[in-house]
């Protein structure tokens, strides 16, 4: 290497190792100062030069302390010595981003969920980068030739137990976590008849002799059958554990159980294709991903239990268990019609990428087929519902429902586009990916793992609910995207460079779960968790809550059980085992009895059926009223 090369070296070196420097420094200086005070000074920019002096201090004493160290360096050993001076800054280089951290990781600096994404991936992709450099480096004895990566493990007798056990610890505490908080969640009333009310009453229903009936959603129809709106027939599956314990604390815990048990055949694809501990971190990541909370305290729903379904069918059948394979694959279609699209999209990318074509055409063929007989051949004798409403902005001037918007998606890409390139998409899109440091997005072919979410979320217009990670949507997503992650990997190990490739990847999927679900998930409890419209609660319950409880279960005592009966939004799925109960937001019509509490939807409604003398007041407790029909009415 010349003179003017090894100038040049030493240079780099100079900036990489003061820009180091200079984070460290900021770093230790954020952590030892008022982090109100901070926060302002990152939002506002009100922070005062007195303020700032330790600042600028850190910084100077940095920058002059790394320019001395490098002379002083390349003085005793010769500036043939600057490529070693070199080869340790590129080790040290993620530390450059240390002096971001507090910045990106606390939520109050930030003005909405974008732009907390946006830097968040920022943060993500450079890490990632960084990590690379680094790897190379350490890898370069002679800082020119990357020697082999060697693989370091646990003793074999301690690594084939150590990583399942781990894995195993976060199902339990996962589990354990979510069956207390959406319990308390619910006790609190911040749970609602749409859509916790509606299936604990299609449950009851059932185990009361009449399928597919639920009276909250469909009371204004005549026809009872769910069946018009989603094909669930899973429901006899979770029916004997419901039965157990009838009420919709069982349903909440069930689903906290099933999301949890989804860590494990992430871990086993994982582990599979990859190794047990790249399986155990992502078993991990699994279970602190935002999406999977929202999905979780967001009342209940099959999606997310079709999602564990999707799962298991994918791990069972890349294991060569093809009658696990068979029940989960039956299991995931039971769910919801809409969940052969998922098993479509996995059917079509086993044929695209050559895995497993003949498997892959023989999903593809079941799951096109069970959903074209059931959504458009078995749904349609029960009746018709409003969901392709939910793409109303896709209808052509001469068409409607799923027949226009195919039109739409063929003859006017364009205008699609349009409808896709918003904020509140681009948003969506990052609080699915950033955990998983985009990996799904490499590779064209992977997309197709994704197209399900992407058509029932994305594609949607006008329709904010799914576009949001606080509800059961997301489930659409992250069933195959995981796989798809584990694909990736398996795609950059292969490569060139392939193991410094993949463990950067890693190492950017563990600080891209880490942030964001410091952003956006629930663990640990925190005020800010989205569940549904509003917020999850994770706060004790209070003495009012109990007193509440109370005063419900005594005004109930006074409604006969085959009365039927209207209920404000959140006081309904306390209530909803029973024959007839309808969701009082949409008015009492012909109920023989009405409760409502303030401040609870629904309260409007019960008042205007006393204004119009339709209902008396019969019973009342603090802020909560029981009304009955009057005998002319």
């Amino acid at each position: 290497m010349s003179r003017e090369q090894s100038l040049v070296v030493a240079i780099r070196a100079l900036v990489w190792l003061a820009l180091i420097s200079v984070s460290v420094g900021l770093f230790v200086l954020q952590l030892h100062a008022p982090p109100h005070g901070w926060v302002d000074a990152w939002r506002t920019n009100r922070l005062l030069l007195a303020n700032r002096l330790p600042i600028l201090l850190v910084i100077g004493i940095a920058g002059a302390g790394s320019l001395v160290s490098v002379a002083l360096y390349l003085r005793r050993h010769g500036l043939e010595r600057a490529a070693t001076l070199h080869r340790l800054a590129r080790i040290l280089s993620p530390l450059a981003l240390l002096g971001l951290l507090p910045g990106v990781a606390n939520h109050a600096t930030w003005d909405n969920p974008l732009q907390v994404c946006l830097v968040s991936a920022g943060f993500v992709i450079l890490c990632e980068a960084l990590t690379r450099t680094s790897l190379g480096a350490w890898y370069e004895p002679d800082g020119t030739a990357a020697a082999p990566l060697r693989k370091h493990t646990l003793p074999p007798s301690l690594a084939g137990r150590v990583w399942p056990i781990l894995v195993a610890l976060g199902v339990v505490a996962y589990a354990g976590y979510m069956c207390h908080f959406t319990v308390i969640n619910h006790r609190a009333f911040n749970t609602s008849s749409f859509d916790l009310g509606i299936y604990d009453n299609q449950f009851w229903q059932a185990l009361h002799g009449h399928p597919f009936r639920s009276t909250p959603v469909l009371r204004n129809e005549g026809n009872w059958s769910v069946l018009k709106t989603h094909a669930e027939l899973g429901m006899y599956v979770l029916l004997p554990f419901y039965a157990l314990r009838p009420r919709a604390e069982t349903l909440l815990s069930i689903q906290s159980i099933v999301l949890a048990i989804g860590a494990v055949p992430v871990y086993r694809f994982a582990a599979r294709r990859l190794s047990r501990p790249i399986g155990c971190l992502l078993a991990w990541s699994y279970l602190i991903y935002p999406p999977l909370h929202g999905a979780n305290l967001y009342d209940f729903h099959f999606q997310p239990i079709a999602a564990v379904c999707v799962l298991w069918a994918i791990a069972l059948l890349d294991e060569g268990r093809r009658i696990g394979f068979g029940i989960a694959f039956a299991l995931a279609l039971s769910c919801r019609e809409d969940i052969a699209l998922m098993t479509f999209a996995y059917g079509g990318f086993l044929v695209v990428s050559g895995e497993r074509p003949r498997d892959g055409a023989i999903i593809a063929s079941l799951s096109l087929l069970y959903f074209a007989l059931v959504k458009f051949a078995v749904m349609p004798l029960f009746g018709s519902w409003w969901f392709a409403e939910m793409y109303k902005d896709l209808y052509p001037p001469d068409a409607q429902g799923y027949g226009g918007i195919l039109q739409t998606l063929l003859a006017n890409p364009t205008y699609v586009l349009r409808t896709l390139l918003v904020p509140d998409k681009l948003r969506y899109v990052l609080q699915l990916f950033v955990s998983l440091a985009f990996l799904p997005l490499r590779r064209l072919h992977l997309w197709l793992l994704l197209f399900p979410g992407a058509f029932l979320t994305l594609l949607t217009t006008r329709y904010p609910a799914t576009l949001g990670i606080s509800f059961q949507y997301p489930s659409y997503w992250f069933a195959l995207a995981f796989p798809a992650t584990v694909y990736a990997l398996v795609m950059l190990r292969d490569a060139d460079e392939g193991l410094i490739r993949m463990r950067s990847a890693l190492v950017a999927l563990g600080v891209g779960s880490l942030l964001m679900s410091v952003h956006f998930g629930a663990i640990p409890p925190r005020a800010r968790v989205g569940a549904g419209f509003g917020l999850a609660r994770f706060t004790a319950l209070t003495q009012a809550d109990i007193e509440k409880e109370k005063n419900l279960k005594e005004l109930m005592a006074m409604v006969p059980p085959e009365a039927r009966i209207a209920v404000s939004e959140n006081e309904l799925p306390h209530v909803s085992g029973r024959a007839e109960c309808y969701s009082l937001k949409y008015g009492a019509a012909d109920a023989d009895y009405v409760l409502y509490a303030n401040g609870s939807q629904g309260e409007k409604e019960g008042q205007a059926e006393l204004r119009m003398g339709r209902m008396k007041i019969v019973a009342t407790r603090p802020g909560m009223f029981l009304l009955q029909s009057t005998p002319h009415h």
